[in-house]
């Protein structure tokens, strides 16, 4: 948004300082306002018109998809959960080690995972 403002602002800014402004110019700048300078109002209306439309549509789109996104993302946390998972594969480095602290990586377990068992494999 505040790029768009910045635009906004230098725009008028080329508006206000040079009287003299080329239309190509003044085309980039707004849209059909070189060829309403030359007189060609037509052309002038269409390419203003039609600018307008595709900056539209393209914040459309844009919102749209965040709005999907944030579908997406509330359907996912409501759904997805322990029972979802079918396998796990533990990889450990030491195996006297992980036998010591079976109490502790239990709790763990239990506060993540609840009382679900997938399958499991542990690999040193």
């Amino acid at each position: 948004m505040q790029k768009a403002i910045y635009i906004i602002i230098l725009q008028f800014s080329f508006l206000l300082s040079a009287p003299a402004i080329h239309p190509m110019v003044k085309s980039v700048l707004i849209p059909g306002w070189g060829e309403a300078n030359l007189g060609y109002e037509k052309n002038s209306r269409f390419f203003l018109h039609s600018e307008t439309i595709l900056v539209v549509s393209c914040l459309s789109v844009y919102k749209m998809a965040q709005v999907k996104e944030n579908e997406y993302i509330a359907y996912a946390n409501e759904h997805a959960g322990a029972e979802n998972i079918t396998r796990m594969t533990w990889f450990i480095t030491d195996k006297k080690e992980y036998l010591a602290s079976l109490k502790s990586l239990g709790q763990i377990y239990r506060e993540e995972m609840g009382h679900h068992y997938p399958v499991m494999s542990i690999v040193e």
